[in-house]
């Protein structure tokens, strides 16, 4: 349950960091 929680964490960190990526270069 511990590494279910962690991967979610790691694939909202990388979809809110793409997402400013794109917000920032658009």
């Amino acid at each position: 349950m511990v590494l279910l929680s962690s991967f979610l964490l790691y694939n909202l960190s990388f979809l809110y960091t793409r997402g400013y990526y794109v917000f920032f270069f658009s």
